[in-house]
């Protein structure tokens, strides 16, 4: 997938986060929101018949040989003084294929000097299907989405003009963080309610639903975004490794 400048616009717009069962997406057409969980990401080519704008808490591009961290993530962390341990690492694209985790952090540490936690192993997988999900994007047939990596602790911190106090896991995190969903987007707010009240905590938790949400409001605000860097740094396969935020 190549690089899609902000000026494309879209009226569907979705917010899709990881969540236990897989994904936990908002789709938002004009006034209407629906929520979905999703095992696989690629069931999106199926659910969503026509183009749409969509913004996902996973890493689009990998870093390259030398290079010990993609410039994207150290300007996130930049932004979110107590709260940067939440942009995990991002292996290089042989560790994110290896078949095991020892043998991933063996592959990073050759190729970028330095391994990564298990907590980053754990979301390999849908490091592999977005990949996975991208390359069919390629093909003439499918519907136009327009992916954007993106952070909800960025977004909350640029929205609110600081980093959360609180970690979105407690209640007061949570409490913290819809209370700037309910003075930016009261209008939708039924919608999350809805999501948060039916969703089963097997499928999904609270903090997954909040993150997706916050991702699909952001998408709203396709005027107001900013990109780290403000430049595309496409990695070798042609990927802008850009985050979306949306300042206060």
């Amino acid at each position: 997938m190549t690089f899609v400048p902000a000026s494309v616009n879209t009226q569907v717009k979705i917010g899709i986060d990881g969540c236990k069962a897989g994904w936990f997406a908002f789709v938002k057409h004009q006034a209407k929101i629906e929520f979905l969980v999703l095992e696989q990401l690629t069931s999106l080519l199926t659910q969503q018949a026509v183009a749409a704008t969509v913004l996902i808490d996973m890493p689009m591009g990998f870093p390259e040989a030398g290079e010990p961290y993609r410039q994207c993530d150290k300007l996130a962390r930049q932004w979110l003084p107590g709260r940067a341990a939440s942009v995990f690492p991002v292996p290089c694209k042989a560790a994110v294929y290896a078949e095991d985790f020892a043998t991933a952090c063996q592959i990073n540490q050759q190729l970028i000097g330095k391994g990564f936690p298990i907590q980053t192993w754990n979301i390999v997988p849908k490091m592999r299907q977005l990949a996975s999900l991208r390359q069919q994007l390629k093909k003439p047939s499918s519907p136009l989405l327009h992916f954007y990596e993106s952070h909800p602790e960025l977004l909350f911190a640029g929205l609110s003009g600081q980093p959360m106090q609180f970690s979105k896991a407690t209640a007061e995190g949570r409490a913290e963080r819809l209370a700037i969903l309910t003075r930016l987007a009261q209008p939708d707010m039924p919608a999350l309610e809805q999501a948060l009240c039916q969703t089963p905590k097997k499928l999904a938790k609270a903090d997954d639903i909040i993150d997706a949400f916050v991702l699909l409001y952001a998408a709203t605000q396709q005027h107001r975004w900013q990109f780290l860097p403000a430049l595309p740094d496409p990695d070798n396969d042609g990927i802008a490794r850009q985050i979306v935020f949306v300042p206060k």
